[in-house]
């Protein structure tokens, strides 16, 4: 069976996984980045068989805009934007769906954390509540510099509005991307740009898995499936589903690598989605920071209500 693996301890406490163990030596690092890997084991030990996965990067049209780094450069690009004959379709700047917790998690440059390293210990849930508030300071500027209205903005509009040549930047994620390269827009990839020189993004992806069920009647051929949906047919998961393979290996071809290279990238650095049970309480509580601060709430205000949801003082 395929699920998230932010269910994957639910999953192992009812007794429906079995080790990923007869094919362990194709499910390493080498072939599939350590968030895969990451994502797909429980306690030490790898039960699941990445097939696809999901991360938040930026897209750029390269028409009318090129990569940056730092936000304070986008900043400076809107300040002294010009139109001009290659950009004259272009009808906003930057936009995002500044809701999607996955996209914006990033932007609290690791300030907090769900799960450890490996999102299974329940134990690890933590923040620092200085750099949470620094950052969640220059968040809310952004709202200010690009004007973006919450309640506004989807993935969905903004993909179709940079699909459309109207867009100059956009975050958007491996579930969209489809629709941008099939779109005929030139465009560029790069990581969401850093806040400051000292505030970093650092991302979390979310990760689909295959699993082998216990109670199957032929284990060892249910095994075979889950390898040849996640390894020996890793290649044919772009162009059957419009996602990205968890399996690196599936850029085989130069253009291939050019067009989702630096996605890789990003994801092969990326911290995984928490999988222990009640996780999901904890990033529902940091999306309702999000959206308070982002609307006007007090920061101090939401950030304390936040971390009275992590019991951290």
């Amino acid at each position: 069976y395929l699920m998230l693996t932010d269910e994957l301890e639910k999953a192992s406490m009812m007794g429906l996984t079995v080790e990923n163990s007869t094919y362990s030596d194709l499910y390493t690092q080498k072939n599939y980045g350590n968030s895969a890997i990451e994502a797909a084991s429980y306690k030490g030990k790898l039960y699941g068989y990445p097939v696809t996965f999901d991360v938040p990067f930026l897209v750029y049209n390269k028409t009318a805009a090129s990569s940056v780094e730092t936000f304070s450069q986008l900043i400076d690009y809107c300040h002294n934007y010009t139109v001009n004959d290659d950009n004259q379709n272009i009808e906003q700047l930057v936009s995002w769906d500044v809701s999607d917790m996955l996209v914006n998690y990033g932007l609290v440059c690791g300030s907090v954390t769900i799960g450890g390293e490996s999102g299974d210990d329940n134990t690890k849930l933590s923040a620092d509540k200085d750099l949470l508030k620094k950052s969640l300071t220059e968040f809310v500027k952004l709202r200010d510099e690009f004007g973006i209205v919450r309640t506004e903005t989807t993935l969905d509009s903004c993909a179709d509005l940079f699909a459309q040549g109207k867009l100059a930047y956009t975050i958007t994620d491996v579930s969209h991307i489809n629709t941008i390269a099939e779109s005929g827009i030139s465009y560029g990839v790069c990581s969401i740009p850093a806040l400051s020189d000292d505030m970093q993004i650092e991302n979390i992806s979310e990760n689909l898995c295959a699993f082998v069920n216990p109670y199957s009647s032929d284990v060892q051929t249910a095994k075979a499936v889950a390898n040849a949906l996640s390894y020996d047919y890793a290649a044919a998961v772009n162009s059957t589903t419009g996602l990205l393979s968890s399996r690196t290996i599936s850029i085989n071809s130069k253009e291939y690598k050019d067009t989702y290279g630096k996605i890789y990238e990003i994801y092969s650095t990326a911290d995984v989605k928490a999988k222990f049970m009640g996780a999901a309480y904890f990033y529902t509580k940091f999306d309702i920071m999000l959206h308070q601060v982002w609307d006007g709430t007090d920061i101090e205000t939401s950030v304390n209500s936040f971390l009275s949801e992590l019991k951290v003082q």
